[in-house]
């Protein structure tokens, strides 16, 4: 499918409003999916800081080498979400924004682009499993792009066929970047991109579990690679194996340790 909101009225996608304009916005309380949709395609610019909630006192901050390697030019859908209620979600998705410490780290990059003020939020009731449906139409987006939305971090729900993948970064032949810069994986049947700076903040103020057997040494700090992993990836370590823990964050530039 195209991604230009034409395509997407026509897909069902409704509302098309401001972040600051939601609390007065008829968004449905049933389940569905959402989008955040940038009207400009032009270049963006990062904030060096961002303004959004720090929740469980955790900065969302994340270095603008990070978002510059995850940005996916000449594109409108800036991120893809789902909810059981899609008004009480995308309610504490615009307080996020707003600096308020609300659990909606999802989507957080968005925050940090200088013309967020003028992104437009669109929904779609469905009568399918929203989580369903919100990997059909990452599904759909990584099929016409090769990657995921610039603020997904994960394709969310794991559904029968490989998509098509693009690892990016700011450096090196596609597939094959530096260590230093974002990276698309495959974890438990989802895309997943993350980069050192994603998994550093994960685990920032996170106390690390007893390691049994596969460690992995971020910022002078042992974690588990399977702790390290679910953290930065939003992925749950019992979908996924120590061995894929290790491969991805080995492949990002860390030193694993076995104890």
């Amino acid at each position: 499918m195209r991604f230009d909101r034409s395509a997407l009225k026509a897909n069902g996608f409704t509302g098309w409003t401001h972040f600051r304009d939601l609390p007065s916005a008829s968004v449905p309380s049933s389940g569905g999916v959402y989008l955040v949709f940038r009207e400009s395609l032009d270049p963006p610019t990062f904030l060096a800081r961002s303004p959004a909630g720090h929740f469980k006192g955790r900065d969302p901050t994340v270095p603008v080498a990070t978002l510059a390697a995850k940005w996916v030019p000449d594109v409108h859908v800036m991120n893809i979400g789902m909810a059981t209620i899609l008004r009480q979600r995308i309610d504490t998705y615009r307080r996020y924004g707003d600096g308020q410490p609300v659990g909606h780290q999802g989507g957080r990059y968005i925050w940090q682009l200088a013309d967020s003020a003028d992104l437009l939020v669109a929904w779609k009731a469905t009568d399918e499993d929203p989580a369903d449906a919100e990997a059909k139409l990452i599904r759909a987006f990584m099929d016409e792009y090769g990657r995921l939305p610039f603020a997904n971090l994960n394709s969310g729900r794991r559904l029968s066929g490989a998509p098509t993948l693009v690892s990016v970064g700011s450096a090196g032949e596609k597939g094959t970047p530096a260590p230093s810069s974002a990276r698309t994986f495959m974890v438990a049947g989802r895309a997943v991109t993350i980069g050192p700076d994603d998994v550093r903040q994960a685990l920032r103020d996170l106390p690390p579990e007893p390691v049994q057997v596969w460690a992995v040494e971020v910022d002078g700090t042992l974690y588990p690679v399977v702790q390290a992993l679910e953290a930065a990836s939003g992925v749950p370590r019992g979908s996924t194996r120590s061995a894929r823990a290790r491969h991805v964050l080995s492949a990002l530039g860390f030193r694993l340790i076995r104890v």
